[in-house]
C-alpha cells in the first residue's frame, strides 16, 4: 500500500465528519417537517441500539488499534522515514479510516433511529461522532507518538 499524505488522511477525515454531520442535519430537518409518529414503528427500538452499537465499534477499535499500532511499531524506522516526508504509515493510515468509519456508524445510526422514532436526544449521537471522527485527525507529531508508544 502507498503511503498517503497525512493532509490527503486529513481531508479523509473531515469529509467524514461532514458527511455525518449533513446527514445527521438533513434527517432532523426532515424528521420535524414529516412529522415521525415516535410509537409507530422500530424507530424506539432501534434508539435502545444506538448504545450498544457503539459499545461493540468501542470494542472493535480497541483490539484493531493494538493490532496495527504493534505492526506499525514493528516498522518504527521506516515509518519514521514516511514522517519525515510528511506521509502517513499504511497502519496508521488504516486506524484513522477504521476508527473514524467506526465512530461514523453510530453517528449515521443514531441519526436514522431519530428519524425513525427513537428520542430526540439520540442526535447527539452524530455529534459525539464527528468529535470522535475529528480526534483521528493525523498529524506528524501525534503519529510519532503513537510509534513510540504515547
Amino acid at each position: 500500500m502507498n503511503a498517503p499524505s497525512i493532509q490527503s488522511a486529513r481531508v479523509v477525515v473531515l469529509a467524514l465528519a461532514g458527511g455525518t454531520l449533513l446527514v445527521a442535519v438533513m434527517l432532523a430537518f426532515l424528521r420535524g417537517g414529516v412529522g415521525v409518529d415516535a410509537s409507530a414503528g422500530n424507530g424506539p427500538l432501534l434508539g435502545y441500539l444506538v448504545p450498544l452499537l457503539a459499545l461493540a465499534n468501542a470494542a472493535v477499535y480497541v483490539v484493531l488499534r493494538r493490532s496495527l499500532l504493534a505492526r506499525a511499531r514493528a516498522r518504527r524506522d521506516e515509518n519514521r522515514a514516511l514522517l519525515r516526508e510528511e506521509r502517513l504509515p499504511p497502519e496508521l493510515f488504516q486506524l484513522t479510516l477504521i476508527g473514524g468509519a467506526l465512530a461514523e456508524a453510530v453517528g449515521l445510526f443514531g441519526a436514522v433511529a431519530c428519524f425513525l422514532g427513537a428520542h430526540p436526544l439520540l442526535l447527539a449521537a452524530p455529534l459525539l461522532a464527528c468529535g470522535l471522527i475529528l480526534a483521528q485527525l493525523p498529524g506528524r507529531e501525534r503519529c510519532e507518538g503513537w510509534l513510540r508508544g504515547e
